[in-house]
């Protein structure tokens, strides 16, 4: 229990001051009205002006371009999977070092696993056709 002091009951005693951590930091005080004026309206307006930057010269030929070059793709990188199928998502267990082969693979060829995995299955079934 806590010690009784004599000043608590006392009617004309002077009430005990309060006292913070925070007595000794300086006050908050509003910055000087001469600091918002010599700073711009806008932030930005401090950075060199380039109209240039980030756009073509000739937005036409860029686009001739990326089909030229999405063209040649698809010309030495026919797909792989048919299009007579859908694709659903299977789960399945596989064993360690045959998923890290169809990684490798699949590294190798800058394709996806599931693409490797159906070519290999597409073999598979159509060597099992064959043997009927």
């Amino acid at each position: 229990m806590k010690p009784l002091r004599i000043t608590d009951f006392d009617p004309n005693a002077q009430p005990p001051s309060l006292g913070s951590p925070m007595d000794s930091l300086p006050t908050i005080q509003r910055p000087p009205t001469d600091h918002f004026a010599s700073m711009p309206a806008n932030p930005q307006s401090r950075k060199p002006v380039s109209p240039h930057v980030g756009k073509p010269a000739n937005r036409h030929a860029v686009v001739i371009e990326n089909n030229k070059l999405a063209e040649s793709y698809k010309l030495n990188n026919p797909p792989v999977r048919s299009n007579s199928s859908i694709r659903r998502k299977f789960t399945s267990v596989i064993r360690p070092d045959y998923k890290k082969r169809l990684k490798r693979i699949a590294f190798d060829r800058d394709c996806d696993p599931c693409d490797v995995l159906e070519e290999a299955l597409t073999s598979y079934f159509d060597s099992l056709d064959e043997r009927k």
